[in-house]
């Protein structure tokens, strides 16, 4: 397995095409403009039948995370400057679709402030 951890990602994910049997993106979209190159990347490292498999904060979390940074200190100011995006759930189903992965599970999580999707390359 090879853990490729750059939150300024800009190019092409040193893999080969059509190699990944999963590509994990954890906490990692709400901080790339919306269209980045990266799930454009991560469909194209993934094998046919490959799953693609998503956290990001859903938008109702956003309010509590300015809170919680920017008044109560308690979650990294820097961080949550970073974020230039909160997905819905209708953006996440297109990202997946629009690229050509079939959504086979999706679930908010902790109290709904956090979603996750997996997509699965057909």
């Amino acid at each position: 397995m090879r853990v490729i951890n750059n939150s300024r990602y800009g190019g092409k994910l040193p893999v080969k095409k059509g190699k990944a049997d999963c590509v994990f993106l954890l906490a990692v979209l709400e901080h790339l403009p919306p269209g980045s190159i990266l799930i454009d990347e991560a469909v194209r490292v993934l094998k046919k039948g490959g799953y693609l498999i998503v956290t990001t904060p859903a938008p109702i979390a956003k309010p509590l995370l300015e809170f919680l940074s920017f008044r109560l200190y308690m979650i990294s100011e820097e961080s949550i400057r970073e974020h230039q995006h909160y997905y819905t759930k209708k953006e996440l189903v297109g990202l997946m679709e629009g690229h050509g992965c079939k959504v086979v599970a999706y679930k908010r999580f902790e109290l709904g402030l956090n979603e996750l999707i997996v997509g699965k390359k057909e």
